[in-house]
């Protein structure tokens, strides 16, 4: 099982549509979408696409981090979802960290279920874990995502008792894209080879934009396409940088230096395609720069695509 966790803007929700029909027919990923605006009537089609093509995902009830961080924000979020009838086929996660009002949470989901409204419930275990959650606040929990598996247990039984999904961050967050210049190859990820054998359900982690969260951003002087690819039973993590980094002109042809190496990689090592993969070639083959919201959009695609089929 792979759990990638997305902050569910525009491309990133986009990603996940792009791949729904893989997703089902592998059945080893759930996206973990955490909305960090008020959701409008397009973020409902788009994850009414998704559940169309047989995915689904988990969406989380009291967001970290963005507009609806505040307290309180989760109510209307949550009402949403039912009233928009997404948990007809998506399922529900809640953060267990220092703000959650599990008290709370747990009252409104005991009541959405005795409403009628049936899904899945996940426990995401934050790092500035919350000291109020106790084994019994929540029922019917399915799986619990955590950095260590004997994090939930200390919470008591149920939770001690439910699967645990392996979370962590590996990507190397920089403050500026011309600080991955020159950076080595490196290893993204060895769980996927080893997770069950450690007693995990599976893998979660923050692909290839890592759990920082920032408000947009300005021209860059650099472009980097961040790339994974499975070898040995090993994901890998290469950045492909542009090479006229003097100024923030010409974003496009930045793009272009950064993707022709990695066109040029991918070709070398003939590594197997996929639609991530598929979106770089018919960008470089018609040399289009579609903004850098999109490069993002693909190489998220590709890390999901990559880890779902080094998942075992």
């Amino acid at each position: 099982m792979y759990m990638p966790r997305l902050r569910a803007r525009q491309h990133e929700v986009f990603a996940v549509r792009n791949c729904a029909s893989s997703f089902a027919a592998s059945s080893r990923v759930v996206p973990i979408l955490e909305p960090v605006a008020s959701p409008n009537d397009l973020f409902a089609r788009r994850l009414g696409a998704i559940a169309d093509e047989g995915a689904s995902c988990d969406l989380v009830l009291n967001p970290s981090v963005g507009d609806l961080r505040s307290k309180g924000s989760w109510r209307a979020l949550g009402d949403y979802y039912l009233e928009n009838d997404l948990l007809k086929h998506h399922g529900l996660a809640v953060l267990s960290n220092a703000d959650a009002d599990h008290a709370a949470m747990s009252r409104w989901i005991n009541e959405a279920r005795g409403a009628g409204h049936q899904f899945t419930l996940d426990v995401v275990h934050e790092l500035d874990l919350s000291v109020t959650l106790q084994g019994a606040t929540y029922h019917g929990v399915r799986w619990n995502i955590a950095e260590d598996r004997t994090v939930p247990a200390s919470y008591g039984l149920p939770l001690g008792g439910l699967p645990v999904v392996w979370a962590n961050d590996p990507f190397p967050s920089l403050p500026r894209n011309r600080e991955y210049v020159g950076r080595e190859e490196g290893i993204f990820s060895t769980r996927v080879a080893g997770y069950k054998s450690a007693g995990y359900l599976g893998v979660s982690d923050f692909l290839t934009i890592g759990r920082g969260y920032q408000t947009g951003g300005g021209p860059a002087y650099a472009v980097v396409i961040h790339f994974t690819y499975e070898s040995g039973g090993v994901v890998r993590l290469k950045h492909f940088c542009s090479d006229s980094n003097e100024t923030q002109d010409d974003p496009a042809g930045k793009f272009f230096e950064a993707l022709e190496k990695l066109i040029d990689f991918v070709d070398e090592r003939s590594l197997p395609t996929n639609l991530g993969i598929d979106g770089f070639r018919d960008l470089y083959q018609r040399q289009h720069f579609p903004g850098l919201g999109k490069v993002k959009e693909l190489s998220i695609m590709n890390h999901m695509l990559v880890m779902q089929e080094a998942i075992i």
